[in-house]
């Protein structure tokens, strides 16, 4: 991460973080390191967000509204797979997700969760949205 990036970053006096388009977090201020204390706590440097979302259960107590960041997450590895849909990263991450389908069916029902990862591409949605806790 180039230091004027993690500059920007630190004085940013809302939690923020850096991703890549694999939805790696590569770097955090400090409310952001706070926002994900679960995560940071564990020793973590950085951390894969859908990874998180998808495989860990602490995701659906963090968001408070799981189902719609799920989606959202869905549709932004859908593009970022059409974009480069050689990525063995972001080949790696979809098949570790789409190994654990039990894992969605918590908030989706059954019927819903055998279809969770071929969710459609969204639009932008504007506005203001809770999204943790």
């Amino acid at each position: 991460m180039r230091e004027g990036v993690l500059r920007v970053l630190d004085s940013i006096s809302a939690p923020a973080y850096v991703r890549n388009n694999r939805m790696d977090v590569l770097a955090a201020n400090r409310l952001g390191r706070a926002l994900f204390a679960d995560v940071y706590a564990e020793g973590a440097t950085g951390f894969n967000l859908a990874r998180y979302l998808f495989l860990d259960p602490r995701s659906r107590d963090f968001y408070t509204q799981w189902d719609v960041v799920a989606r959202d997450a869905v549709a932004a590895l859908r593009i970022e797979a059409g974009r480069n849909p050689y990525d063995r990263g972001l080949t790696g991450l979809v098949g570790a997700v789409r190994a654990r389908p039990r894992v969605l069916r918590h908030k989706l029902g059954p019927a819903e969760s055998a279809s969770a990862l071929t969710w459609g591409v969204r639009g932008q949605w504007r506005g203001v949205r809770q999204i943790c806790r």
